[in-house]
């Protein structure tokens, strides 16, 4: 498993199935000119990026375009950060009043 590079895509275009397979191709055709040796791809849950992974599926036989938890696994973390900050008191006064209001 490698990473090929990065792609700066802030340029305004459209980000559809079609651009994310042609700029895919263009990194594999370096590595396997052939279409012999690709027998994977890995790519986030959005409509768009599993569209191009078919794509590259057709291009490369071999291959298998799968789905990668790692963005929803990042949007879940990023979540658990945004939590306000919990404040815990050892104090007994504390304790005794939360144990005579609830029990």
């Amino acid at each position: 498993m490698c990473i090929f590079g990065n792609i700066d895509v802030r340029d305004g275009g459209k980000k559809d199935a079609a651009f994310i397979a042609h700029y895919m191709m263009e990194f594999v055709k370096l590595y396997d000119p052939n279409k012999t040796l690709t027998d994977v791809f890995f790519f986030d849950g959005a409509s768009n990026v599993q569209k191009g992974g078919e794509i590259l599926e057709m291009e490369y036989p071999r291959a298998y375009a799968l789905h990668g938890g790692e963005h929803v696994i990042s949007l879940f973390f990023s979540d658990i950060a945004k939590t306000p900050k919990i404040k815990v008191t050892t104090s007994l006064f504390t304790a005794r009043l939360y144990l005579w209001a609830f029990f």
